[in-house]
């Protein structure tokens, strides 16, 4: 396997190629000792690097990481999508979706998230929190939800139940801000998209990553 010129676009293509190539072979697999098939387990697997690369060496400016002088003009479009934008406006936005609710000076339980988290995620308001949320904040909380391991397994219902087929994935991360010179939470961002639509997704972003 050759190296990347960028890791930033690369990966997360060689990544989308892997989700793409061994999909059915995957989700087609019904692994007994965990209950079903390993499609989530896999999508979010691949997601982690189609995310986190670009966040961190597009979208943050850190001279031991950036690749943005390898990109050019075609920075300016991409900060333009990422920075400008509300979600729903961007391409790969799938209409209706993502869901989005804001939890004030808390941190929800992984473990086992409050219900009324859930049934605020489930309202009909949340499809369009998540529509008019902006695209830059939206980025920073998949990237921190994937790599600090704030994902939440669902099932059809919305809700964690152990050993139930997972329908849909909820993404947390904090939102921090400054009391001077220390970082304090603020509330947390949650996001939910269901298995399928998640998928749908990250062909969408990984389209969009190969345009620009």
């Amino acid at each position: 396997m050759s190296q990347p010129d960028s890791y930033a676009i690369e990966v997360p293509l060689r990544a989308h190629r892997l989700l793409s190539d061994l999909w059915k072979c995957v989700d087609g697999k019904p692994y007994k000792e965990f209950g079903g098939p390993l499609g989530t387990t896999f999508v979010i697997a691949m997601a982690g690097p189609m995310i986190n690369f670009p966040f961190e060496r597009l979208e943050r400016d850190d001279p031991a990481k950036s690749e943005r002088h390898l990109h050019g003009k075609s920075m300016q479009t991409f900060h333009a999508m990422i920075d400008d934008t509300k979600l729903g406006e961007t391409p790969f936005f799938g209409a209706g979706a993502w869901r989005y609710t804001y939890v004030k000076a808390a941190r929800p339980s992984l473990v086992s998230v409050e219900p009324e988290i859930l049934d605020a995620l489930a309202e009909d308001g949340a499809t369009k929190a998540a529509e008019t949320i902006s695209t830059k904040v939206w980025f920073a909380a998949m990237r921190n939800a994937l790599a600090h391991s704030a994902v939440v397994y669902l099932d059809t219902d919305g809700r964690q139940a152990a050993g139930a087929p997972t329908e849909a994935i909820a993404f947390v991360s904090d939102d921090r801000g400054w009391m001077g010179r220390k970082s304090v939470l603020l509330g947390s961002h949650i996001f939910r998209i269901e298995q399928a639509a998640f998928r749908e997704f990250l062909d969408q972003w990984a389209r969009w990553l190969e345009r620009e």
